[in-house]
């Protein structure tokens, strides 16, 4: 096959960019640029792809990123995303001015990073250039997946190479393998990440380019071998960019290549964000994150899946569509399973946007509509549910997000740090005050459960359909706010039992008070952890269809609703005996000032804190008696408002307001001197007078 090596010289810039062109440059054609994945050049693989492409009777154009490859551009192996994406924008506007390209026909091809730089930069190019019609926004595409033990056995790499940059004079460059084992140091650790870049490097070896490049590069490097390298500091880059925009609603047809061993990459949220883009179309392949570049069938599948959706897009398969695509050849383990389709054949709502277009002859509309929903194509899948889906999960995993959605990072994390900090503040006030000891133990515990169960949705924020993260996650935030409402109950009657006078307002004994709703605390919990528990399992069952669980998710979820109704039953009988308390306790204040009363702040915390909780716990049994996947429960910020911000702000009154400020006991004065039945006890403590 003829190849032309050619430099591409960027405006504004010294450094030029090598590349390679393949096919016919004796006519017009449409033209395919490929650019290649993180630290790897355009001899790494691409060869083939090129060849077929021109074959095809396109013109291929290959090209190397500065500081990598053949292409120019110092000191080497430092790469930026901006830098990337900026070089590939540059290479698309020189193939669209040349005489031999179509151009309102430009293809961009992308491989795992590079596969991100096509749906950001690239089609902002495009738009600059008028060749498409509408600008750029607001779709996430994720692409990796850094393990917490990587990054820190790279961290003093990392923070080396950052001084170097600061101080280039007086530190050396440190530089690390772009791959290594899962115990070693490297960017990516995963066990295919190896294999395949050895692959690779394999395929660079006959090309004499390559190989002397390759030895510039090590040398700079200060290493040995074939491994390829990179500056340390690169890893906060693909770190903290890992998400990119793409084109919201665009019109470009889009086609990924996504496989079902994939160890290098999150794919979920990528997947999620394509839902938007109009024409989409995706192709399964059997193989791991670098099986497309391996002789074998997957790779043929991936070359045949491409050129046919190359041939039926020109000249002009979407009329009412700009004619230029991106070819995004990620490999996806969201998506193992699914099946190659005809173009004109697509998945619903809850999967991808239907593709828009004109038929083509002998074809029909009739192919979208009879498509199935994800309850028709996975046994076991609710018929309400409209999330996130695998095929084929494994063990631990179900079908479906058990959450109904895929738990935002932000709240999970906030959720942690901010129950921490509350935690750590009432076990200070738990062992500093004695005499609310167990008070504070019941927030303790509440705390303790809001934190566990917000780091597990945080862990399931990155592995969405895990059955044991979801199942703690989920009994833990139910059954946490009955220790909240259970101090709640304790508190009221140290109240009425410390505060003199305090005991005459309540129609019952302050004992009484904690006898019957701790009680009534005690049988809602073992409801609600029964029925939290039991729809885990029953789901996990489902959905892995391992096992039969003893009862069904519906019956389970109406054990969990029976036990939210009794609490919400038992709390507002509460909020009833307290509305008397405070009603008495005003018309004391009106009758005679004098006369032994209840605080006003104290009466503002104890009635704040009840109606959060009452909130939180109406919202719970309504989503509960809208059945599983409903509107409520599916719907993540009416979680973030009606769970976590009602009880977040009940722990942080008591925080702020502790129950031992209010029955502290008091010390004698000069002028009284009071039993040790009767403590006092003031809005203020440290406002206490002695005359």
């Amino acid at each position: 096959m003829q190849r032309e090596t050619v430099w591409i010289t960027p405006p504004g810039i010294s450094e030029k960019l090598s590349a390679w062109v393949y096919g016919d440059l004796t006519t017009k054609r449409a033209v395919i640029v490929l650019g290649h994945g993180l630290g790897l050049s355009k001899a790494h693989g691409l060869q083939f792809f090129c060849e077929a492409f021109a074959s095809a009777g396109h013109i291929a154009v290959a090209f190397d990123y500065p500081t990598l490859g053949a292409s120019q551009g110092q000191p080497r192996g430092q790469w930026s995303h901006v830098v990337q994406r900026r070089a590939l924008s540059d290479v698309i506007d020189w193939a669209a001015r040349q005489p031999w390209a179509k151009a309102d026909q430009i293809v961009v091809w992308g491989f795992s990073f590079s596969g991100a730089h096509c749906f950001h930069r690239v089609l902002l190019a495009l738009n600059e250039s008028h060749l498409m019609q509408k600008a750029v926004s607001g779709l996430y595409l994720a692409l990796w997946s850094f393990s917490t033990l990587s990054i820190l056995r790279n961290t003093p790499a990392m923070l080396a190479d950052l001084i170097s940059r600061i101080a280039p004079s007086r530190v050396s460059p440190v530089y690390l393998p772009v791959c290594s084992n899962p115990r070693g140091r490297g960017i990516l650790s995963t066990p295919d990440a190896s294999r395949g870049f050895a692959m690779l490097v394999d395929h660079a070896r006959d090309e004499e380019e390559h190989n002397a490049l390759a030895a510039e590069h090590q040398r700079a490097a200060r290493c040995a071998g074939d491994m390829i390298y990179l500056r340390a500091s690169q890893c906060l880059d693909a770190l903290l960019h890992s998400a990119i925009r793409a084109a919201s609603g665009t019109k470009i047809p889009v086609l990924l290549v996504v496989a079902d061993q994939d160890l290098s990459a999150n794919p979920t949220l990528a997947v999620e964000s394509v839902k938007r883009v109009q024409h989409v179309r995706m192709v399964h392949i059997s193989g791991d994150h670098f099986d497309i570049f391996r002789p074998g069938e997957a790779r043929d599948r991936t070359v045949r899946a491409q050129l046919e959706f190359l041939r039926q897009l020109f000249p002009c398969f979407f009329p009412n569509a700009p004619s230029s695509i991106v070819i995004d050849v990620r490999l996806r383990q969201y998506c193992r399973g699914i099946q190659t389709t005809r173009l004109d054949q697509v998945r619903p709502r809850s999967s991808f946007l239907p593709i828009r277009h004109r038929p083509a002859k002998g074809t029909s509309h009739q192919n979208i509509a009879s498509m199935p929903n994800i309850a028709t194509t996975y046994p076991g899948v609710p018929s309400s549910y409209n999330g996130p889906s695998i095929p084929n999960p494994d063990g631990n995993q179900a079908h479906i997000s058990l959450y109904g959605y895929r738990p935002a990072l932000a709240l999970g994390l906030i959720g942690c740090i901010t129950f921490g900090v509350l935690l750590i503040v009432h076990i200070f006030y738990m062992l500093a005050k004695r005499h609310t000891r167990v008070f504070q133990a019941l927030i303790v515990f509440s705390c303790v459960c809001e934190v566990i169960g917000y780091a597990m949705r945080t862990y399931s924020h990155f592995s969405t359909f895990e059955i044991v993260p979801f199942i703690v996650s989920y009994c833990l935030i139910t059954v946490s706010p009955v220790f909240l409402s259970a101090s709640v109950y304790l508190a009221l009657s140290r109240v009425l039992q410390y505060v003199p006078g305090a005991a005459e307002l309540s129609p019952l004994k302050p004992r009484s008070i904690v006898t019957i709703f701790v009680g009534l605390d005690i049988a809602t919990t073992a409801l609600q952890s029964a029925g939290a528990s039991l729809i885990g399992v029953a789901e996990s069952s489902s959905q892995s269809q391992q096992g039969s669980a003893p009862l069904t998710a519906d019956q389970a979820n109406h054990i969990l609703l029976a036990g939210l109704a009794a609490q919400c039953a038992a709390f507002l009988v509460y909020l009833g005996i307290l509305t008397v308390i405070v009603r008495r306790s005003m018309l004391r204040q009106r009758q005679d000032a004098d006369l032994p009363n209840l605080p006003k702040s104290l009466i503002v915390v104890l009635v704040s804190t009840s109606l959060l909780i009452l909130t939180r716990t109406v919202f719970r049994t309504a989503e509960t008696g809208e059945g599983l996947f409903s509107y409520a429960s599916s719907h993540e910020y009416l979680f973030g408002i009606l769970e976590y911000t009602p009880i977040v702000l009940s722990v942080a009154i008591w925080a702020a307001f502790p129950l031992w400020r209010f029955i502290e006991p008091a010390t004698p004065s000069d002028e009284e001197t009071l039993t040790d039945k009767h403590l006092s006890t003031l809005s203020e403590p440290k406002s206490r007078t002695s005359s």
